[in-house]
This record gives C-alpha cells, sequence and structure tokens, in this order.
C-alpha cells in the first residue's frame, strides 16, 4: 500500500473512532468500549499495550527505540490521552477529538522513531476519570510510580475562541482549587445554606445539592459543595480562610450548627516554558493560526483539573488548538455541537502534527537540558504551606 494510501487510511480509523466515541458516551470510569477502542488501535500501530492499568479504563501503550532487547536510555516522553464524556453533555469537552488527535500524534512519532532510529521511549497514557466531580487520576498515576522515568509529558486539547480561560496556544491560568464539603443542621438549615452560598459565590463554585423536596415539610438538615478557587497558591489559602469565617459566621446568625470537610489543597498547574516553546514554534511551522485569546484586563478565569502536582513533579505541556466554528467554550451545548463536525476534526489533526513534532524534539536530545530547565522553573514558584485539615 502507498504511503499516501496508508496515511488515508488511518485517518478514516481515527474519525470513525470519534464518531463512534460521539455516538456511545461514556461517563468517568465507565469508559470501557473507548478503552478497548484506543487499545486495539495502539495494537495496530505497534505499541505494547497494558490494558486496565491503574484503573479498569486505564492504558499504557509503550513503542521502544531500538526495541528489546538491546537497552533503551535517555528520553522518555508521554502523551496523555483523554475519553471520557460529560452527564448530559455528550462530548462537550471534546474527549472524542482527543482521542483522536492523540493516535495520531502517536502513530507519527513512533513512525519517525522507527524510520529515523530516534532512541528513546515514548509511552501513551490513558487516564479516565478527566471529568469526574473530583478529578485525580493524573496525581494517582504519579502516586503509583507510573510517570516515573518520563522525561515529559504532553497532552492535546480542543478549544474556542470564547473559552476566556486561555491565554496564548498553551494553557496557563488554570487555577488552585479545594473542595468543601458542608452540612447545616437546624430548622433554619435551608436558610445557613443560602446565606452561605450568596456570601462564596463570587469566590468560589457551589451548588445546594440538598434542601428539602416539598415546602410544605420541614427541613432540617441542608448540603452544599463548593470548590474554592484561585489564580495561585497563596490566594487559595486566602479564600479558604474566607469560607471558614463565613460559615461561623452564617452559623450563628441561623442558630444552626455544621459539619464541614476541606479536601486535600491542589496546586496550580505550572506547565513547562521549554515545552511551551517548542510547541509554539511547531504550530507556526505547521502554518496552524496559534489559538491565542487575550484575557480581560486585570482578571482571570481558569479550569479545574488535576494538572497541578504532575506539572510540579516533571516537565508538563497541555497544548491547545481552536476548533473552527465554536460559538461557546467547552462543556456547553454549543461546544458539543461543534466538536462533531469535520473541521474539527482537521483541526485536530493539524494540532497533533505540531504535538508530534514537539515530542520528536524531546526525543532528540542527549542531555538533561529540559529536566534541569524544569527545576529552576520549580524553585523559582513559592508553595504556601499546607494547612491541617
Amino acid at each position: 500500500m502507498a504511503a499516501g494510501s496508508e496515511e488515508r487510511e488511518r485517518e478514516q480509523r481515527w474519525r470513525a473512532l470519534s464518531e463512534q466515541l460521539l455516538r456511545e458516551p461514556e461517563l468517568a470510569f465507565h469508559e470501557q468500549r473507548a478503552h478497548d477502542l484506543i487499545c486495539a488501535e495502539l495494537t495496530r500501530e505497534g505499541f505494547a499495550v497494558q490494558r486496565n492499568y491503574v484503573f479498569s479504563t486505564g492504558f499504557r501503550a509503550e513503542y521502544k527505540q531500538p526495541p528489546e532487547p538491546a537497552p533503551v536510555d535517555g528520553v522518555a516522553v508521554a502523551l496523555v490521552c483523554e475519553y471520557d464524556a460529560l452527564p448530559g453533555l455528550g462530548h462537550a469537552c471534546g474527549h472524542n477529538l482527543v482521542a483522536a488527535g492523540t493516535l495520531a500524534a502517536a502513530s507519527a512519532i513512533r513512525r519517525c522513531m522507527e524510520k529515523e532510529r530516534v532512541n528513546g521511549r515514548l509511552v501513551v497514557l490513558g487516564v479516565p476519570g478527566s471529568e469526574a466531580a473530583r478529578p485525580r487520576c493524573k496525581s494517582r498515576l504519579l502516586d503509583e510510580g507510573a510517570l516515573t522515568g518520563l522525561t515529559a509529558l504532553l497532552a492535546l486539547h480542543p478549544t474556542s475562541p470564547r473559552d476566556p480561560s486561555l491565554c496564548p496556544a498553551i494553557e496557563q491560568e488554570s487555577v488552585a482549587g479545594q473542595w468543601l464539603d458542608v452540612r447545616f443542621h437546624g430548622p433554619a438549615s435551608v436558610d445557613a445554606a443560602v446565606l452561605l452560598y450568596w456570601i462564596l459565590a463570587s469566590r468560589c463554585r457551589g451548588v445546594v445539592s440538598r434542601g428539602g423536596s416539598n415546602p410544605c415539610e420541614p427541613t432540617t438538615l441542608a448540603e452544599s459543595q463548593y470548590v474554592l478557587v484561585a489564580p495561585d497558591d497563596a490566594t487559595l489559602c486566602e479564600r479558604r480562610q474566607m469560607a471558614e469565617d463565613a460559615l461561623l459566621g452564617v452559623a450563628k446568625a441561623t442558630g444552626c450548627f455544621f459539619e464541614c470537610r476541606f479536601g486535600k489543597p491542589r496546586p496550580r498547574p505550572v506547565f513547562n516554558r521549554v515545552l511551551e516553546q517548542l510547541y509554539s514554534e511547531q504550530v507556526l511551522k505547521t502554518g496552524v493560526a496559534p489559538s491565542w485569546f487575550s484575557c480581560s484586563s486585570g482578571q482571570w478565569y481558569g479550569a479545574w483539573s488535576d494538572w497541578g502536582r504532575v506539572s510540579r513533579a516533571l516537565p508538563c505541556l497541555r497544548a491547545t488548538y481552536i476548533v473552527p466554528g465554536a460559538l461557546g467554550p467547552p462543556h456547553s451545548r454549543a461546544f458539543a455541537e461543534v466538536v462533531a463536525s469535520p473541521p474539527a476534526l482537521n483541526a485536530t489533526f493539524e494540532a497533533a502534527e505540531a504535538l508530534a513534532a514537539t515530542a520528536l524534539k524531546v526525543l532528540e536530545q542527549r542531555d538533561d537540558s529540559l529536566v534541569s530547565q524544569h527545576l529552576l522553573q520549580q524553585a523559582r514558584i513559592h508553595v504556601p504551606p499546607t494547612r491541617a485539615h
């Protein structure tokens, strides 16, 4: 089969995979069909695949050059593949595109490593549950040692020109975050929950999840969940103190008593500047217009994710690209509609080309300059002490 025919055949398979994920979306930690489809494609592309890796719907695929039994020294690059859907919105975050784009990038890197004899390891990590209410899988992979020995961790993700969380082609405005669960007990428990919401709403994201279902029946229990978010770790500590003060004040004002539980703080992701620069250069070379969106002056807006700890442990890149025609940000119905379009997949494959070129630049390095630069970057980050909770 001619090279051009092989390329077209691969692209058709990945388009079909994206369409199947769209038709049959699976929620966090239930992505069995997506897991099987992606693993089958990676096996077909020459990767050694471990299914059910760490999680029941996780996987790890690896390609080595030179292959076993020859020893492999030096650089190892991993691609992150996400494939879960959102409740009620399907693939409104574009994980059908992420899966197809990651396969395209992995295939391109593997074939170049084989043809050009680029020594090193290429790993594809299937990470389930990214859309879970409290995403934690990347941190779990770190704790399980699944990221040990990796030089860099790269990921691709679609976005919209209307997504205010992005300020250029690299996502830099992600946030630090911490969960808060609250229960109010007493005749005025609903009043307390509503009052707390009004106090915290300007600085937190939250819902009153329980407050009675019949206005004719007295309610003595109300429950709320919040995620405290902030542009940096120090501000997150301040917002936790604000929440604690608000809880005490509301309880005193309403005569209720409360139970509260703070989750473990998650630091703001800090992506690697060298990888950002490499990706931006490759985007320009491919002719793809950089995803540039100017944030409102002096304001920040961010995405709650589990990249924080991982991005501080090793060099990471979360490369973004604009989906043509998107009339709303990710997690909106408008975005869910556009990720099913052929232009969305075209943009995905163009961005995957730039990501593959970035990964190859890392694989071709023969020293630890990237890791050294990452350690220097992390040393400049002030991390406030974690409060007891």
